[in-house]
């Protein structure tokens, strides 16, 4: 009798120790919902490169990223720091006459971490100083006024952009 209350005992002990392993081990399962993010949902990005009147040139590559996580329905469906991508569209270094340096960009895309791309639209334009009046005043008093140049302009790492979705977008978030 003795011996059958060991076994039943160690079968029960045994039994305890598998179904708490297997509980701290089983899978969770997450499930997607598929969420549309509507046009004209604003999406603010922030420069992680420089862009200035004097380096850059129409073309370049701009690096971005979302600065905050942007939601719909409750849900997460931008994540703040997705990777996102523009271009100069405007680069015109300062001149003489005091003609400003002019830098622009245009945002295009935010890539998701699924590997999906949001189309987005929105950018920036900037003038430098325009000092183009005092060259002209100072020219006619001594003729070296021409010499007096614009200024240039720039958009430090960190200038956050204000972007809008462009179209709808379908993503599938947990």
């Amino acid at each position: 009798m003795m011996k059958k209350k060991g076994c039943l005992l160690r079968a029960l002990c045994g039994a305890l120790v598998l179904t708490l392993a297997w509980g701290s081990v089983a899978p969770s399962v997450v499930f997607a919902v598929n969420v549309t993010i509507p046009p004209g949902t604003t999406v603010p990005v922030k420069l992680l490169t420089p862009v200035s009147s004097a380096t850059s040139s129409v073309g370049d590559i701009v690096s971005m990223s979302v600065d905050s996580d942007i939601t719909v329905k409750g849900r997460v469906v931008i994540p703040a720091g997705a990777v996102a991508q523009g271009t100069v569209t405007t680069a015109k270094k300062k001149g003489l006459l005091g003609f400003p340096g002019v830098i622009g960009i245009q945002v295009n895309s935010i890539k998701l971490p699924d590997g999906g791309a949001v189309m987005i639209s929105g950018g920036r334009n900037l003038d430098g100083s325009d000092n183009m009046v005092l060259a002209i005043a100072v020219t006619i008093l001594c003729l070296f006024g021409f010499l007096i140049s614009g200024g240039d302009v720039a958009m430090p790492v960190g200038t956050v952009l204000a972007t809008t979705v462009s179209a709808p977008a379908e993503v599938d978030v947990p």
